[in-house]
């Protein structure tokens, strides 16, 4: 089946897209953007929309509570940045990913790893020993 994922996410988003935003196992998907200027941000929340269509499209059911968004911006225009890219609902802080809003969060679970952009392996450690 993950052929056929990343068959139809290249497809919508251009030959060899997969191979450089994608890591999973089994049916986690994790999506990585790197961008350097606000273009590379907006361009990032459009594809985000698409990967989640195709998704929906082939009759994957979208976890909400797994699908979240992290994000760290540095540098002179971040302010400006966020501002763009996030927005609040409910009290929550969400990526703005077309018409969709994904939660933003500083840290998730992913297949059993805290990941964190900042003292991710002291939130990791923590994580597994709670869990052990």
């Amino acid at each position: 089946m993950s052929i056929h994922i990343s068959r139809e996410i290249d497809e919508a988003l251009g030959d060899g897209w997969v191979r450089r935003r994608l890591t999973g196992f089994a049916d986690d998907l994790h999506f990585r953007w790197r961008f350097w200027e606000a273009g590379g941000c907006v361009a990032a929340t459009q594809e985000m929309q698409v990967v989640l269509d195709v998704l929906q499209t082939l009759q994957f059911t979208v976890s909400d509570a797994k699908t979240v968004a992290m994000l760290r911006v540095a540098g002179g225009h971040s302010a400006q940045m966020r501002r763009r890219t996030l927005c609040k609902q409910d009290g929550q802080l969400c990526v703005k990913a077309g018409s969709r809003l994904i939660p933003y969060v500083s840290t998730h679970v992913y297949l059993g790893a805290k990941i964190s952009y900042a003292r991710y392996e002291d939130l990791n450690v923590q994580h597994r020993l709670l869990a052990a």
